[in-house]
């Protein structure tokens, strides 16, 4: 059966009656009350739905992660250590990353302390295995990073300090050599790791609107965020400059201090800042709405930046029984679903290491050492729910981006708002979600909830 005659284009055809709004005389803040309502009964619900993997009747499970990816116009990605990829006792850590992902960034070897260890001695022999390895696959490579308040050398803090002019000469040729050492050879650069407050504005510990301490950068250099970006652009112009930070992925006090500092920046120095990453370490017991995550990418992409989900991982403590991992695959599948209904902005997910053998989690915040399971793949390399549901999100996306033009055309663009709001298949309907109009295709049919992307009607 065509995709133009299925009965999921049926849906979508269905869907378009929500362009009658304006027919109906709905202004926009009732249609916006209205998709609240609903928007938010459908989060409730969320826990309930069952899994994608399970549902989607085109569901592939012998496709790997990097293969949906390529097909739905995203990367997926993951951090790579050099110790497991050189372990020849364990050869599924370097074939699952070659098969699977195609984007990687280092863990550590690519931070201060292992590319500058004393000063003016680079070495980036480690950095350079992660990008060479995925480049060797086929895939891309983001550098991860340049200033930050961890991992650096201890020669940065001597005592007495560094004068500022100083500090910001070690700063920008760091940048320049080591960025110069991988120019052209990486997609992203984290210039700045975690460098926004935690707190409603001024930080009490700098008295500014949207920065914390870094030391040893913050505030000894005023602008070095500025000047860093700077120092990047000069080394390697091809790679998109990013700012990563924590607890900052959905609507909140930080991610609106991300987006009022990246607007000002913006407007200040346009095209210097590139792009956003939104670490997402988050947990089965607290994670981010995937509506405000949506929402948070949008208004970032309004600025003219990119968006990647950087460091994903989602803990989950034990016991961490089969309904505890079905919500971690949900969660998963949310945040990849995010990314994809913000295309041209969201780039991509990277999670934060392969497999849970591996994790950072067995030491950060468990004192028992505890198996936390927070990646795709469980200590064995055993696929999880998580990763099935990410590769099935993929793969309706897929299928999404490959649909014909010619079946929108042909069952859609015939339609006025007012006459399928009047025909006897939109006759008593009543889901009207907000800011439709007869210019916005429906994406996706997903339980009671209607995905919108616009496009422009063929002339």
């Amino acid at each position: 059966m065509s995709l133009c005659h299925s009965k999921k284009f049926r849906l979508l055809l269905l869907a378009a009656l929500v362009c009658a709004a304006t027919a109906r005389g709905l202004s926009h803040e009732e249609a916006q009350q209205l998709w609240g309502a609903r928007t938010r009964a459908a989060s409730a619900a969320a826990a309930a739905r069952p899994l994608r993997y399970l549902t989607f009747k085109n569901f592939d499970a012998n496709e790997t992660l990097r293969s949906a990816a390529a097909r739905a116009g995203i990367r997926v990605g993951a951090a790579l250590a050099v110790a497991h990829l050189q372990n020849a006792s364990d050869p599924l850590f370097s074939r699952t990353a070659a098969e699977e992902f195609n984007l990687a960034v280092a863990e550590n070897e690519c931070k201060y302390w292992s590319t500058e260890p004393t000063r003016d001695n680079f070495t980036t022999s480690n950095c350079s295995v992660v990008v060479d390895t995925m480049r060797a696959a086929g895939g891309a490579a983001r550098l991860h990073n340049y200033a930050w308040a961890g991992a650096n050398p201890g020669w940065l803090y001597p005592k007495p300090a560094y004068s500022n002019a100083t500090l910001l000469g070690i700063l920008q040729n760091h940048i320049a050599r080591v960025g110069g050492a991988f120019a052209g050879q990486v997609v992203q650069t984290d210039v700045i790791n975690e460098p926004f407050s935690n707190t409603a504005p001024p930080n009490p510990e700098t008295h500014d609107l949207y920065l914390k301490p870094m030391p040893p950068w913050y505030p000894a250099i005023r602008d070095y965020i500025p000047l860093a970006l700077e120092a990047a652009r000069a080394a390697d112009p091809t790679s998109l400059r990013y700012i990563n930070d924590y607890g900052a992925e959905d609507l909140g006090v930080k991610s609106s201090l991300v987006y009022n500092f990246s607007r000002g920046l913006v407007a200040a120095s346009p095209g210097l800042l590139q792009g956003i990453g939104l670490q997402m370490h988050v947990d089965v017991d607290a994670y981010p709405d995937p509506i405000e995550v949506a929402a948070n990418m949008k208004r970032l992409g309004e600025l003219g930046l990119k968006v990647s989900v950087t460091e994903m991982d989602v803990r989950c403590t034990p016991p961490c029984g089969a309904d505890r991992l079905a919500l971690q695959a949900k969660i998963y599948g949310d945040v990849v679903e995010a990314c994809l209904n913000n295309s041209g902005v969201c780039e991509g997910v990277v999670t934060w290491g392969v497999t849970d053998a591996f994790s950072w989690l067995w030491d950060f915040e468990n004192p028992h050492h505890e198996d936390m399971q927070p990646l795709l793949f469980d200590v064995r390399y055993g696929k999880k729910p998580a990763y099935y549901e990410v590769l099935a999100v993929l793969q309706m996306a897929a299928e999404r981006r490959a649909a014909p033009q010619a079946c929108r055309d042909r069952f859609l663009w015939p339609f006025s708002a007012a006459s399928i709001w009047n025909s006897p298949i939109g006759a008593g309907a009543t889901y009207l979600p907000a800011g439709i109009y007869s210019t916005e295709l429906p994406t996706e049919i997903h339980n009671d909830q209607v995905r919108f992307q616009r496009a422009k009607p063929p002339a």
